[in-house]
């Protein structure tokens, strides 16, 4: 064996041994070390924001979502790492990451039927997909972030076109704006489809006494 034979040889056995090394000392990644590094890097973000360091929370913003939103692309049927990233874009104020983040759940629901895996070893559903984002948009309407609220009941109307909880929604988003009409055509589909939905009956009740009053007033 020549000298530059020896040579390869002993680069490819050192090469191989340095890859061998690297791919068992590199830590495995599991949705739930996902989920605790991304909860770590948000928690430096709220820590940045209350020493009102702005580049260095925007900086760690960046960071934490490109943790979570890798985290999905590994196990995209974990739930519970895309409600967090929607809860997080709701905790920094930014709604279109929020609606993006729905938007990609509710397609990837489409394609595993609402087999969601929530943690090590529980299963989650439709409804408590559907459930958690009526919590986002009840946050969204105290927030009086009405364009986000209105677009993200769209938004999930354009896949569940009977989800009583977002045509309730769009009710009271039209009896705000005082367009009684659409109010109405909305209110009225959900109370058909819940006639026993308390929410939608009180809505319903408020654009009746609402619309008597606006009459009056172009009266006048």
């Amino acid at each position: 064996m020549t000298k530059l034979q020896q040579f390869l040889s002993a680069f490819l056995i050192i090469g191989l041994f340095l890859l061998t090394y690297s791919t068992l000392t590199r830590p495995i990644i599991t949705p739930d070390t996902v989920l605790n590094d991304f909860m770590l890097s948000a928690r430096r973000v709220f820590i940045e924001m209350n020493r009102f360091h702005q580049a260095a929370a925007q900086k760690q913003t960046q960071k934490t979502l490109h943790i979570v939103r890798k985290g999905i692309s590994l196990f995209p049927d974990r739930l519970d790492l895309r409600l967090g990233e929607i809860h997080f874009c709701q905790i920094i104020g930014d709604v279109n990451c929020m609606t993006q983040g729905i938007a990609e759940t509710l397609a990837q629901a489409q394609i595993n039927d609402h087999h969601w895996q929530w943690g090590a070893d529980e299963q989650r559903g439709k409804r408590f997909m559907l459930s958690r984002f009526q919590a986002f948009q009840k946050n969204l309407w105290q927030a009086k972030e009405d364009a986000a609220f209105r677009k993200n009941a769209e938004l999930i109307l354009s896949y569940y076109p009977d989800n009583v909880m977002n045509l309730d929604n769009l009710g009271v988003y039209y009896l705000e704006k005082k367009e009684y009409q659409k109010a109405k055509d909305f209110l009225e589909r959900a109370h058909l489809l819940s006639p026993t939905d308390k929410e939608v009956s009180a809505h319903l009740k408020q654009l009746k006494n609402k619309q008597p009053k606006e009459v009056q007033k172009k009266k006048r």
